[in-house]
């Protein structure tokens, strides 16, 4: 660039004040964005700075070529320089983080003590938790999609969870609610349910009452103890 620092010792701090203030913008938005405002923001500021050269409307229609000219081949000269320091020490700027390691699965975290899984999003991978023991797991609100045969989930949450077509056959559901949660295609079978709470989960648009189970036509009745 030929910057004489002598004659312009602060040019890079302010040059890094304007670096700053992009990379806040970065923080939620996009990174073209940002790069169309900062550099609409730059031809405004030069189009204001060559205005305040002008004697005269006349005088600046006049200079108008030249003066594109001058900032193109400035802010060319600078970015072929910036272009070549990042070519140059591209491993040293942009040093890649360690890939993010795949979300621990529930049995993981549960064993580390994990119970609180609410509102997660487990995707539409089928998870094999049959047999597991997750008693006071908490997958209010989750969207889970899992083989839950055998497990033990005593007093587990699931309200207001999407557990469509996930099996809970033979399961120790034991105090266990799934209240306004949507269980379309959901097994039960066999499943121990004393206790267990379905107060508003929803089943292929029927919705449960008050000590209603599924498979059970009695909304009267109530479960076994």
């Amino acid at each position: 660039m030929g910057i004489d620092l002598n004659k312009d010792p602060t040019f890079f701090d302010r040059a890094d004040a304007h670096i700053r203030l992009a990379n806040e913008h970065c923080a939620d938005t996009g990174r073209g964005k940002v790069s169309a405002s900062l550099m609409y923001g730059c031809a405004r500021f030069q189009a204001w700075n060559a205005a305040t050269w002008a004697k005269n409307v006349e005088d600046m229609k006049a200079r108008r070529n030249e003066t594109v000219k001058y900032f193109v081949e400035q802010y060319q000269t600078m970015l072929e320089e910036n272009l070549d320091d990042y070519i140059g020490n591209f491993a040293q700027y942009m040093q890649q983080e360690d890939p993010p390691k795949p979300p621990s699965t529930v049995l993981e975290r549960y064993a580390e003590g994990e119970r609180s899984f609410a509102s997660d999003d487990f995707g539409d991978e089928t998870h094999d938790l049959a047999g597991a023991t997750l008693d006071d797991a908490d997958f209010s609100g989750c969207f889970i999609v899992a083989d839950f045969r055998g497990a033990s989930l005593q007093r587990a949450s699931f309200r207001n969870a999407n557990v469509k077509t996930c099996d809970f056959s033979g399961a120790n559901l034991l105090d266990a609610s799934f209240e306004g949660a949507a269980i379309d295609g959901a097994r039960f079978d066999g499943a121990s349910l004393s206790d267990a709470s379905f107060t508003g989960a929803s089943d292929q648009g029927h919705i449960y009452s008050s000590n209603e189970l599924p498979g059970v036509s009695d909304p009267g009745h109530m479960p076994d103890t």
